[in-house]
């Protein structure tokens, strides 16, 4: 795993400026990856759980 966190627009509000932070750092020593939002979060980002945000990214669902 990489060291860096990955940092990227927030596909549900990167209009208004959101970002989306993915720290895997630890993990590889038994750590939980961490899912950090800009503030204030999209609604999208609150209404989901980590898993669900992730999954909803990879269904595209922000594209709909």
């Amino acid at each position: 795993m990489t060291d860096e966190p990955i940092r990227a627009p927030c596909p549900f509000c990167y209009r208004r400026g959101g970002a989306i932070i993915v720290d895997f750092d630890g993990v590889d020593s038994g750590g939980v990856p961490c899912l950090i939002h800009s503030l204030p979060p999209c609604e999208t980002y609150l209404r989901l759980n980590a898993d669900e945000f992730i999954a909803a990214i990879i269904e595209r669902k922000h594209l709909s």
